[in-house]
C-alpha cells in the first residue's frame, strides 16, 4: 500500500514538474507574465500545519493563471484549466487555490453570458475567501459578483458587492484596486439612473488613477466618464472625453484602444455624422476584421444611414462571430434586436419576429 502511494506521489510530482516546466516556456516563448495572485497568507492558513508542498500549490497556482490567461478571450479553455486547479487544490486541501478556481469558474461564465452558473461559483468563492480570512481574494471576488449582479440587472445587490471590497481594498491600501472599484461603483449609479453620482464617483477613480499611473485604468476611466455624458445626451462632451482616451491609449500602446474607437463610432452616430464613425469603427476592422463590436456598430450606422442590406451583413456577421465564441452577453441581445429592426424596415415581418 506504502509503495502504491508513494509511486502515486512520485507520477504527481513528475507531472507537477512538467506542467511547470512547460508554463515557463510558453512565458518565455510568447512573452506573457505570469502574475501569481493573492501571494499574502491568511491568519488562518499560518495556523495550519504546512502539509502542503511547494511543488503542489505551485502547480495549482499556474494552473489558475493559466485559466486567467483564457477568462476573457476564451472562456471554455479557462474553465478547463481552472477545473484541473479546482480538482487538484481540493486532493491536497489547498483552500487558497481552490477558492480562486472558483472565482476564475465564476469570471469565464460571467464572460459567456451565464450570470446565474456565475454567481454560483463567486459566492463559493467567496465563502472560502471569508472561512480563511483571506482579505485580497474576497474583495476581488466580491467586486467580481458586482459585475456580475450589473450583468443581470441586479444593480442594488451589485452595488452592496462593490461597497464592501472597496472597503476591503481601502483597509489594504490597495490603490489600482481602489480606482478600479470607483469606476465599477460610478457604472452601478448610471445604471440606477443616478448621474450625479455616477460622475461623482467615476472622477474619483480617475484621480486615484491618475495619482498611481495606472496608465490602463486612466484611458478605461475616461471612457466611462464619455459613456456618463453620453448616457445623458451631452454628446459633444462625451465626444471629447473619448477622444482624450483614444489620444492616451494610442500614445502608450493600451489595450483599450479598441474601445476608444467604439465609443466615437456610438457617439458620432448619434450627431448623425455617420462618416465619422465609420472612419473610427474601420481603423478597429483594420486591426481585427473579426471585430463583431465594431461590425455591430456599423450595422447600426448603416441601419440609420437606411442602408439596411448592407447594415444586416454586417449585423449577420457580428452574431455568426458572437455564436463562434459562444459569446450569449448583452453584444449578443443587441445585435438580435438590430437584425431584427433591419429586417422591419425592410418589412420582412417574419425574420424581424424570429430575430426579435
Amino acid at each position: 500500500m506504502e509503495g502504491n502511494l508513494g509511486n502515486e506521489r512520485s507520477q504527481r510530482s513528475m507531472a507537477i514538474r512538467l506542467l511547470i516546466q512547460c508554463t515557463l516556456q510558453l512565458a518565455l516563448t510568447f512573452g506573457y507574465q505570469l502574475a501569481f495572485s493573492f501571494q499574502h497568507t491568511s491568519p488562518t492558513e499560518s495556523l495550519r500545519p504546512r502539509s502542503l508542498s511547494a511543488a503542489d500549490t505551485t502547480a495549482v497556482n499556474l494552473l489558475n493563471e493559466l485559466a486567467k490567461q483564457h477568462w476573457r478571450v476564451r472562456p471554455d479553455s479557462a474553465q478547463h484549466y481552472a477545473r484541473q486547479a479546482l480538482d487538484e487544490a481540493r486532493q491536497i486541501r489547498y483552500r487558497k487555490g481552490e477558492a480562486e478556481a472558483l472565482r476564475i469558474l465564476g469570471w469565464s461564465y460571467n464572460n459567456q453570458g451565464n450570470q446565474d452558473q456565475a454567481k454560483a461559483y463567486l459566492n463559493q468563492a467567496i465563502q472560502i475567501f471569508e472561512q480563511i480570512a483571506f482579505e485580497p481574494g474576497l474583495g476581488a471576488a466580491l467586486n467580481n459578483l458586482g459585475v456580475v449582479n450589473e450583468y443581470s440587472g441586479n444593480y442594488e445587490e451589485g452595488l452592496e458587492a462593490h461597497l464592501r471590497a472597496l472597503t476591503i481594498f481601502r483597509k489594504l491600501n490597495n490603490q489600482e484596486a481602489v480606482g478600479s472599484l470607483l469606476n465599477y461603483i460610478g457604472i452601478v449609479y448610471q445604471s440606477l439612473g443616478d448621474y450625479e453620482k455616477a460622475v461623482e464617483y467615476c472622477l474619483q477613480g480617475l484621480r486615484i488613477r491618475q495619482e498611481i499611473q495606472d496608465h490602463p485604468g486612466i484611458a478605461y476611466s475616461l471612457i466611462n466618464m464619455g459613456n456618463m455624458y453620453l448616457a445623458t445626451e451631452q454628446v459633444h462632451t462625451a465626444l471629447d472625453y473619448y477622444l482624450q482616451s483614444l489620444d492616451y491609449a494610442e500614445d502608450r500602446a493600451l489595450p483599450s484602444i479598441n474601445y476608444s474607437r467604439w465609443q466615437l463610432g456610438k457617439a458620432y452616430t448619434r450627431l448623425n455624422q455617420y462618416d465619422s464613425a465609420t472612419y473610427f469603427l474601420r481603423q478597429s476592422l483594420d486591426r481585427n476584421p473579426n471585430d463583431y463590436v465594431a461590425l455591430q456598430i456599423l450595422g447600426e450606422v448603416h441601419l440609420e444611414k437606411g442602408a439596411h442590406e448592407v447594415s444586416l451583413q454586417y449585423l449577420l456577421k457580428s452574431l455568426s462571430l458572437l455564436e463562434q465564441k459562444n459569446q450569449r452577453s448583452q453584444s449578443f441581445v443587441q445585435t438580435l434586436h438590430l437584425i431584427s429592426r433591419a429586417y422591419a424596415a425592410q418589412k420582412q415581418f417574419t425574420e424581424a419576429l424570429s430575430y426579435a
